[in-house]
């Protein structure tokens, strides 16, 4: 179908189809462009950042070659922490713990471990004036036009969700009906957020995703997938996997507050 056949399939339709139609596809456009330049702004700002980083970490990677070539005193030392302090927060994760490690034992080896992963670190940064290739550049716009559709589906997806919620809503007389109502879409919202969020976090910061044990893995593995519970349950019980969901958000709230107050102890 062209689109003159879907022009003229449009028209077949009544005012009020129409202007819902257009309402839906001014919308879509809408959030897909806000959605696209939040990424544009996100990734002027990351690139920025990340140009930051290289440079700082490139110093802290010279200041490790010139201590290895030192006589290791006390005062040496002392220079080189003062020079990891600066870099300490463009670090990631295992870094930082490499780092720590140091600071404790001072040792030569934690020297040598660490020059490694700095130097590694070093040679994965691109550098600005690097040229990309045709091919490279054409899958780099394509992905950014891409980026925008997860946010914006899942956006659609949630309005549909919340219209069917409503034409269920208004149907309904007893309050105990409606509240129950309520919190069985707001249990699967809730699932279908968890989801998307541990995907985001997988498939942006995938290399420096660090495991937080298996407790937080079950506990969040429960929360999504409580809903399901309404399966083996009466459909009357619809309030129970959301009670679940906030019970276990709560807890999982207090174990990742407790795993940093320890490690930063």
């Amino acid at each position: 179908m062209d689109i003159f056949e879907l022009y003229n399939e449009f028209n077949k339709f009544d005012v009020a189809s129409k202007f819902y139609i257009s309402l839906f596809v001014a919308l879509v456009l809408f959030l897909y462009k806000t959605f696209l330049n939040m990424y544009y702004e996100h990734e002027k700002q990351s690139q920025s950042h990340k140009v930051k980083a290289g440079e700082v970490i490139a110093k802290l990677d010279a200041q490790l070659t010139i201590y290895m070539g030192s006589d290791k005193e006390r005062a040496d030392q002392d220079k080189l922490i003062e020079k990891l302090g600066d870099c300490y927060l463009y670090l990631n994760y295992k870094t930082k713990m490499k780092v720590r490690l140091f600071y404790t034992n001072r040792s030569e080896a934690s020297v040598i471990t660490l020059k490694k992963v700095i130097s590694e670190k070093i040679d994965s940064y691109e550098s600005p004036n690097e040229e990309k290739l045709i091919i490279e550049q054409i899958m780099s716009f394509v992905a950014r036009l891409l980026k925008p559709l997860a946010p914006l589906i899942a956006v659609i997806f949630t309005l549909l969700i919340a219209i069917i919620h409503y034409s269920q809503f208004v149907e309904l007389d007893s309050v105990w009906d409606k509240i129950t109502l309520t919190m069985k879409y707001e249990s699967f919202i809730f699932s279908i957020m968890i989801t998307l969020g541990i995907l985001n976090i997988i498939v942006e910061s995938y290399k420096d995703l660090r495991n937080p044990g298996f407790r937080f893995w079950l506990l969040l593995f429960g929360a999504v997938v409580s809903p399901t519970i309404m399966l083996l349950l009466d459909q009357k019980f619809w309030y129970v996997p959301f009670f679940i969901q906030i019970i276990l958000s709560i807890i999982l709230v207090k174990t990742k507050s407790s795993e940093r107050q320890r490690r930063d102890l």
